[in-house]
């Protein structure tokens, strides 16, 4: 059995296939995002084959995703830009040679529509922001000193414990109906000899204009 499925929120589309067994000489696969007007689009290319260096424009039809999901992090800048905001995804498989790949002769897959919203009812949305991958730069940037020099660096001046990298704090503002119903606020993860860099991630609930549920994770 074959088929894609895809999975939206109001920042980032996730689409997933199967084919059901393995595709003997199947090299990846491009994506294609396709928008209300039946426009499609390659998604761009991210990994590359050895020896071989992504130019500018490259997309997955070069280098294919190796992958049986992938996340379309540029469908909301489309949204944003064109107003188009549900899309579906189509998924070929290419066999052949880096450079000179071709789609398989087996049939393609298409995902179900879905829309980049936080959306979910009249009552109800649910709302995710993105990580920030923190680092001492940050830590930096965030208490400035006042000191002068390569001296004044935090990671000269500060004691040891306070070297390792610190995760900012995240917020959450919620509106809704064009008021502001929530905000939240999530203290950096205490700094230790062994935290190199920390992501947060960060999602509240809106449920009929007021806050039910939130949450914020360091993995």
């Amino acid at each position: 059995m074959q088929n894609a499925v895809a999975f939206a929120n109001n920042d980032v589309i996730t689409v997933a296939w199967s084919y059901g067994q393995k595709l003997e000489r199947c090299m990846g696969f491009a994506v294609y995002r396709i928008d209300p007007d039946g426009q499609e689009t390659a998604l761009p290319a991210v990994a590359v084959f050895p020896g071989f260096k992504r130019a500018a424009g490259d997309t997955c039809e070069k280098f294919p995703i190796q992958k049986f999901y992938w996340k379309d992090v540029y469908a909301r800048l489309v949204a944003e830009k064109t107003g188009q905001r549900k899309f579906r995804y189509k998924i070929v498989p290419l066999e052949g040679a880096p450079g000179t790949l071709v789609p398989m002769t087996i049939p393609q897959v298409t995902s179900n529509e879905v829309e980049i919203t936080a959306r979910l009812s009249d009552g109800l949305h649910a709302y995710f922001n993105r990580g920030l991958i923190s680092t001492q730069r940050i830590s930096r940037a965030e208490r400035p000193s006042t000191r002068s020099g390569p001296e004044s660096s935090s990671s000269m001046t500060s004691p040891p414990e306070m070297r390792a990298s610190r995760a900012s704090a995240r917020y959450i503002v919620i509106i809704d109906a064009g008021r502001l119903v929530a905000s939240a606020t999530y203290a950096p993860v205490p700094a230790t000899s062994t935290i190199r860099r920390t992501a947060l991630r960060a999602a509240a609930i809106v449920w009929s204009g007021s806050i039910c549920g939130s949450a914020s994770v360091a993995p």
